[in-house]
């Protein structure tokens, strides 16, 4: 029992450094050194970095590859988009990075960045910890929520609704694609209105 409980506590921690901590020590010390051969690394390390995200996870069983599973993440993806439109209006300003750091962090807020913490806040909070209970869905809702929600109440509660669908819905699938899939397309999308806005 011991053991099993040491290899989930050292999952666990690995998934938040490599998922969360690593890539923004990273990205700080890519924008200080303002190089084009370090920006060309960066991005090769972060694919290479997603590819192996998406292997872990499928060998793990965390994302289970189907094209229904596909189809439901991006319209899922679409409908919060539409929640966020709808709410557009009484939201903060973009707090999106600009210059250098956003050219730098753009696969990161579209793809790496939402894959890890499905990973983590989904997979390991919710379905592997809390068994995927109504408490399980609460906390790792909150804490996904409290981690987007910096810039005002009203996002915290829009990030925390997020939270919830995502953990219902992984609930239901038994695996975190469709919420990898729907916080990606919520992600590219709001990040490609921005550029255009």
């Amino acid at each position: 029992m011991k053991k099993t409980r040491t290899v989930r506590t050292s999952s666990f921690l690995f998934f938040i450094m490599i998922g969360e901590i690593l890539p923004q020590i990273a990205l700080l010390l890519v924008v200080l050194a303002n190089n084009n051969f370090v920006n060309i690394l960066w991005y090769l390390i972060s694919i290479a970095f997603c590819v192996y995200s998406f292997q872990f996870g499928i060998s793990r069983k965390i994302i289970s590859l189907s094209s229904a599973d596909l189809l439901i993440g991006i319209l899922l993806g679409l409908f919060l988009l539409g929640i966020e439109w709808l709410l557009s209006s009484h939201l903060p300003g973009s707090n999106v990075a600009t210059g250098p750091r956003l050219k730098l962090s753009l696969f990161s807020i579209c793809v790496s960045g939402p894959l890890w913490e499905e990973f983590i806040f989904r997979y390991y909070l919710n379905l592997k910890t809390f068994k995927g209970s109504f408490s399980g869905m609460i906390i790792s809702s909150l804490i996904f929520s409290v981690i987007h929600g910096y810039v005002g109440l009203l996002l915290l509660a829009l990030f925390f609704l997020f939270g919830i669908i995502f953990s219902v819905v992984d609930f239901y699938r038994k695996n975190v694609f469709v919420s990898s899939i729907a916080h990606i397309v919520l992600n590219t999308i709001i990040l490609l209105l921005n550029f255009s806005g």
